[in-house]
């Protein structure tokens, strides 16, 4: 007899915790479950969804100032980054005397920069630049050896690194834009 309470009494409790679930009323209108229509970007690929703009592009990091040691010619640059909807990306960089504003070195070579003049793009002798990759970028950067600890010929002098990204479409086409990133080399 006791057995039979204890079954009836689980068979209500049951019954109780699954009766919200099982509502068949016909006015229940689910949007869960309803058909997408075709213009949902969703249907037609990822590159329906994200339209890339050059406006969208950006570079940002936490570090405004790296100090340098005496000997020191490498180091790394990284932050957060986006990546403006293009399907690939570059980040290109500078180093210029804050004084003078002669260009030092670029991840390009050759005495040329994109950051300054987009149009090298395209002749790219020395490819050192970095990517965006799932909003985050590293960078190493090293130095020509008369810049250790920022002191050409024994003088110790500032610089600044500046960083820009470009979006490149599907055509290969390059679009600078979007913001740029400064910081400041100092020695100590």
């Amino acid at each position: 007899m006791r057995m039979n309470l204890k079954l009836i009494f689980v068979v209500i409790i049951l019954g109780a915790l699954l009766s919200p679930f099982t509502n068949c009323d016909n006015q229940a209108d689910s949007t869960l479950f309803r058909q997408l229509n075709p213009e949902n970007c969703l249907e037609l690929g990822d590159e329906f969804c994200f339209q890339a703009k050059k406006d969208n592009l950006a570079l940002s990091s936490s570090m405004t100032q790296l100090r340098f040691k005496s000997a020191q010619i490498s180091f790394n640059v990284g932050g957060e980054c986006n990546e403006g909807g293009f399907p690939m990306n570059r980040i290109d960089w500078e180093v210029r005397d804050e004084q003078s504003l002669s260009l030092i070195l670029s991840s390009v070579g050759g005495g040329e920069t994109i950051c300054t003049n987009p149009s090298n793009i395209g002749i790219i002798s020395d490819d050192r630049s970095g990517t965006c990759v799932k909003g985050r970028f590293n960078i190493p950067i090293t130095l020509p050896a008369q810049y250790a600890g920022l002191r050409p010929g024994g003088t110790p002098r500032s610089y600044d690194l500046k960083l820009c990204i470009t979006g490149i479409d599907r055509e290969t086409n390059f679009k600078v834009g979007g913001s740029t990133l400064h910081i400041d080399l100092d020695p100590m």
